[in-house]
């Protein structure tokens, strides 16, 4: 919080405030991904508080102190101390461990012209997203390694977290394995919505995200990853990827109205895949894969029958292998699997009779 031009921390437990050495004109502070240290940044230099210790840890000048960079433990931080000479350093030590004099990575982070920066301290390497994809630089050599040019081209980076990237551009959100960025792991269509404040959790398997409203306040979304992050699902055969113009193509078999009072309806396909879609707003909220294989392999089953519990809080799947599976319709996380001969509903119905034809709009007509 800011007094008399003063910054202050405030305890929220205790209540007890702390001020900070800088005036609140000429600089700004940010918390790290660790929580333990705040990022400050003034005109013509950048260093580190430690919160415990009460006291700066570390600080350098910068003619571009906007544009430093931390790590996710916010160790290591790479920073322009001249107009092209780019500086990695390890903050705890102090000491540098890199410097790039009037180098292509130097002029793209120190000009700006760099999209992104990114530092891995797993890998011990500096990544930058240009126009022509993902670029990487060792710290210990300060050679470039090999590009990924499928990574961040005409994308932005929203999150990494040592291990998956996350990037989006208007029409498409990306998850990478940095390991092997030939092929992204997830991809999931933005159909031209502006997000913001994009965070992975790979541990709940999740991304959170901010969509903006055209007409109201903004949501937040999130997105369940299933399987997605293992390390088989990169070796498997691909499960019907999503294409990059947001359509969803094959023949609908199953659909599913939510309880009374929602605008919800569920779709099946032949692939497997399940659509939730606002009927009101015509439009999708999200896609999973909600059966298993058919035959024991990679390729899921297509869907037979869907079911909205009377409350609305789960959504059950019935496959063309005989199994139901229970999901959360909130997060689209499954629950469990059931054994269970299912059978497909033959009565007439106007929305059933025209999903059931092969389709490639982007949404289905509510009847």
């Amino acid at each position: 919080m800011v007094a008399r031009d003063a910054v202050q921390l405030q305890d929220v437990a205790s209540g007890q405030t702390v001020s900070l050495p800088f005036k609140f004109d000429d600089a700004y502070a940010v918390f790290t991904a660790n929580g333990r240290t705040l990022k400050v940044v003034s005109e013509r230099s950048v260093g580190l508080w430690d919160l415990p210790r009460r006291h700066v840890v570390f600080q350098r000048e910068s003619p571009t102190p906007e544009r430093s960079f931390l790590d996710v433990n916010g160790r290591f931080m790479a920073l322009c101390t001249a107009p092209s000479v780019l500086e990695v350093w390890d903050t705890q030590a102090p000491r540098r461990i890199q410097i790039w004099r009037s180098a292509t990575v130097s002029q793209l982070v120190c000009r700006g012209e760099a999209r992104s920066v990114i530092l891995d301290s797993g890998r011990r390497a500096l990544m930058i997203v240009t126009g022509a994809g993902l670029r990487t630089w060792s710290w210990d050599s300060g050679k470039e390694l090999p590009p990924a040019p499928k990574v961040g081209s005409g994308q932005y980076i929203w999150d990494y977290d040592g291990r998956f990237l996350v990037t989006a551009d208007n029409n498409t959100m990306r998850v990478w394995r940095i390991a092997d960025p030939s092929t992204p792991v997830y991809r999931y269509p933005l159909n031209s919505h502006i997000i913001r404040d994009v965070h992975l959790d790979s541990e709940r398997r999740m991304i959170r995200y901010i969509e903006e409203q055209p007409a109201s306040a903004p949501v937040v979304r999130t997105q369940y990853l299933g399987n997605a992050l293992d390390p088989e699902w990169h070796d498997a055969k691909a499960k019907a990827p999503v294409p990059d113009s947001g359509r969803v193509a094959g023949r609908l078999t199953a659909v599913a109205p939510g309880p009374p009072g929602s605008d919800r309806v569920a779709t099946g396909d032949e692939a497997g895949r399940v659509t939730i879609w606002d009927q009101a707003l015509k439009r999708r909220l999200s896609i999973f894969t909600g059966t298993t294989s058919t035959t024991g392999g990679e390729e899921p089953g297509s869907v037979t029958a869907l079911a909205y519990s009377s409350d609305g809080r789960f959504l059950a799947v019935g496959g063309s292998t005989g199994t139901v599976r229970l999901w959360d319709a909130a997060t689209n996380r499954p629950r469990q699997r059931t054994n269970s001969h299912m059978t497909r509903r033959t009565s007439p119905s106007p929305l059933r009779t025209y999903c059931t034809r092969d389709l490639h709009y982007f949404r289905p007509e509510f009847i």
